[in-house]
Order: structure tokens, then sequence, then C-alpha cells
């Protein structure tokens, strides 16, 4: 099996295993990642479609989609569970539409799908180990 320098597999990506507390970091910032992806391209489309259309809506659409992304990547960073649950339910939704409605593929979506459930994973198993460690030292 190839490792990487620290110890993990090569493809440590597609499904990331949690032994400790950096582990979990490290896969939370793959949704951090797909966060920060998704509010760039979210906002340079609606920027492109209001340059062509001059609706005032589209700019603060995206400006809405691009504020809401950013502010749950923060949150993913800090290990939220709310943040990584809503991120993930938007994208879902948006993805949803643009397939199921507007009939337009998802074509890297997939990827930043995966990047967030496995920022999700991450997320709730770093909440569940630390809630652990809390009651060890209560007791």
């Amino acid at each position: 099996m190839t490792t990487q320098a620290i110890g993990r597999s090569k493809h440590w990506w597609l499904w990331p295993d949690f032994n400790e507390e950096k582990d979990a970091r490290d896969a939370a910032k793959m949704g951090v990642t797909a966060c920060g992806l998704i509010a760039a391209v979210t906002g340079v489309t609606f920027y492109y479609r209001y340059m062509q259309d001059g609706e005032i809506s589209q700019l603060l659409g995206g400006m809405v989609v691009l504020i809401l992304y950013s502010i749950f990547g923060f949150g993913i960073l800090k290990m939220s569970r709310i943040a990584v649950t809503l991120a993930m339910l938007l994208f879902i939704a948006e993805k949803g539409y643009t397939y199921l409605v507007e009939h337009k593929p998802l074509g890297i979506a997939i990827l930043l799908a995966w990047y967030l459930v496995q920022s999700a994973r991450a997320i709730y198993w770093f909440r569940e180990e630390m809630g652990k460690i809390k009651e060890e030292n209560n007791i």
C-alpha cells in the first residue's frame, strides 16, 4: 500500500478513517474547500447573469448564496454540525433543482457533494468523541 508522508493511504480522501482529532479536522477541511468553490462559482455565475440580463435580483441572489456558503465554510472549519448539515441540504436542494427541473448536467457537483459528505462524517465523529471525553472528565 502506498502511503503519503503523513502516514495515510494515497486514496485517504475517498473514505477517510478517523483515529484522532487531526484526521477529523483534515477531513472537515474538504467541506471548507467545497463551500469555498461553491461560493466562488455561484458568485461568478450570478454576476455574469446580472451583466447579461441587467436584473439586480440576479446580483443580490448570488451575493446571498455566496455569503451563506462562506458562513457555512467557516462553521465547518469550527466543526459545527449545524453548518455542515445546512450546507449539505442547501447544496442538495440547489443541485436537485438544477438537475431535475432545469435538466442541466451536474459536472463537478458530484465531487463537491462527496467532500461535503466526508466533512459531515468527520464533524459528527469529532463531536461524538469530544462528548465522550467530556463525560470521562466529569465522572
